[in-house]
């Protein structure tokens, strides 16, 4: 008999990017998962995403891959997100905050200044400003590549 996971912390979950060729090379499980909603602070892109379980603790993985696309002049990038429910068999409707860490793009594409990013074919594309090492940004605040606080989703 499963037990119920303790709940999660009030701070979403931290979820870095890997670097892959080819998403069609991924072997990684890919549970079902729903995004609800998201939102940029610029830097990271805060998602949240809804998925029966509860009795297991569930991951999720983000994969990039290393091609730019172009969408009226402006770089965009596709980004894959799985999920690994660990074989979880419990129904509840568990929604969680994710943090997608979107620093390794700014090593990735170090000339681009604006890429618009999308996840999972959600209908919706984010917009994530390449930090400057040196410093020299119009976006406010830390300038410090792939370092991110996790907020939750407004």
């Amino acid at each position: 008999m499963n037990r119920p996971v303790p709940p999660q912390p009030d701070r979403p979950n931290l979820v870095n990017m890997q670097i892959i060729d080819s998403f069609r090379l991924l072997d990684t499980p890919d549970d079902p998962f729903e995004i609800n909603r998201g939102g940029t602070d610029g830097r990271a892109l805060h998602l949240s995403v809804s998925y029966s379980g509860g009795c297991e603790a569930h991951e999720f993985s983000l994969w990039a891959t290393p091609e730019l696309g172009e969408l009226e002049n402006l770089p965009v990038k596709e980004l894959l997100l799985t999920h690994n429910g660990n074989g979880d068999a419990c129904e509840a409707l568990i929604t969680e905050e994710i943090v997608l860490n979107l620093g390794p793009l700014a090593r990735l594409h170090p000339d681009a200044r604006v890429i618009l990013v999308g996840v999972n074919e959600f209908d919706e594309l984010f917009e994530f400003v390449v930090p400057r090492p040196n410093g020299n940004t119009d976006q406010p605040g830390n300038n410090e590549v792939g370092v991110v606080d996790a907020v939750p989703v407004r």
